[in-house]
Order: C-alpha cells, then structure tokens, then sequence
C-alpha cells in the first residue's frame, strides 16, 4: 500500500484509493526486513533464502522475477475452478496474455476488474486493447467505478495472490514488488467477498462499449501498445 495522505484520504471519502492490505506474521518478517535493508543498501537478496518460504513472492533478482512469471501461468494453467483478477495497471505481456486467455477457453469463471478513474489516465487506452481479446475468449471485464483502484490481487480456487505486482511489463522487467501467498480458507472467503463488492460497484464491459468508444482514444491505444514495455 502507498503511504500517502492522498490515498488514504478518508476511510469513506471519495478521495480515498480503494487498495489491499495483508498482515505478515512469522518468519517471513525478517526476511522482508532484511530484504528492505538490502535494498536501501543497493544490494540483492539472493532468491532462494525465499524460495524456502512459498508465502512470499519477491523479484529483486532475475531469476526470481523469471520464476514468478512462470508460477504464475502455471497456476492459471492447472486452476479448475476460477481466475479472479483485480488491478490498477493492466498491460500484460504475451506469456500472461496466453494464459489468461487458455483459463478462459478451458470454460473457467475468468473475470478482470480494472480502474475507471486512474492516477495514469491514459493506461485505461491501452488497457481496452488487451481487453477486447480477452472477452472474445469469454473473461468477463469490469471497469471499478467509485474511487481510485489501485489494489492487485488474483483470487483462485484454493489460493491468492496479494501485494505490489502490477500485471503489466514495468512490474515485470522494472519495478521492485512484493506479494504474499494465501491459502487460509477463512482469508480466501473474505477475500472473494471484497471482490463480490467490487464487482457490484463496477460497470461490467462488453465489446460493444469497447467499439464505440471515440476513435482518438482506440488510436491513441494502438499507438501506444507499442510502447508497452514502458507501462
């Protein structure tokens, strides 16, 4: 979560970012602060002092960003049950786009929440792109209405995953992220609860809306999918 007034604003405020928050208890503590001090310091924890422990999800090396992109589609590729999706920036890289899309054909309950409103106004352009493709395969596509929505979680059947990770190409090739694993079943129900929330306070896409939307801004997408790797 950022530590910002802007952000945190007012618990009801219309100013306030609607983002996720998780507890870390345990073991895993002094790991993240060594990892914050190595950081500060410049360096590197090596990866597998938190391969040890599955709950923590880290890319300061890249073997690990390498390792997390592909646990990622492999858990969307093994799911049975549901690829829940929720985040601010979403501008996938074609590993990630090829997995979200096969959940989907497979007949999973894929659905993908993304901003209206967006501290990068423009993300929302070439978010469009990418969400054409992915409700032609059967996602459903909601765009969060009532504030800011700068929270990144993925719900599946019997797991999720929370914490920094946008799933766009800056938090795979650029951006220092830290994610928690969970599996506790009364943490997952209430995570599914806060995106049944979510789901009722957003508007629910459909190709339609997404062709007609001004020609500017479909241009401006297309342009600036090319650039993507900078988003």
């Amino acid at each position: 979560m950022n530590v910002s007034d802007l952000h945190l604003h007012s618990v009801t405020g219309a100013d306030c970012w609607r983002d996720n928050g998780v507890r870390v208890r345990g073991p895993e503590v002094a790991l993240l602060d060594q990892e914050l001090q190595a950081t500060f310091n410049g360096r590197r924890t090596r990866p597998r002092e938190f391969e040890q422990l599955q709950a923590l999800r880290l890319n300061s090396t890249l073997r690990s960003r390498r390792w997390f992109k592909r646990d990622l589609t492999r858990r969307m590729d093994e799911e049975q049950q549901r690829v829940w999706m929720m985040t601010p920036y979403f501008v996938p890289g074609g590993r990630l786009l090829r997995a979200i899309r096969r959940a989907a054909r497979r007949g999973l309950d894929v659905r993908l929440v993304i901003p209206r409103r967006s501290d990068v106004p423009f993300i929302r352009w070439i978010s469009w792109r990418f969400c054409e493709q992915l409700m032609r395969d059967g996602v459903r596509v909601y765009e969060y209405l009532p504030r800011v929505l700068h929270a990144k979680s993925i719900l599946f059947g019997r797991a999720a995953i929370t914490g920094s990770t946008n799933l766009n190409h800056r938090s795979d090739l650029h951006d220092l992220e830290v994610d928690v694993v969970l599996e506790d079943p009364a943490t997952l129900d209430r995570i599914k609860t806060q995106f049944m929330t979510d789901f009722a306070e957003a508007e629910a896409l459909t190709i339609d809306k997404l062709q007609r939307r001004p020609w500017l801004k479909r241009l401006a997408g297309r342009l600036l999918v090319i650039f993507r790797s900078l988003f």
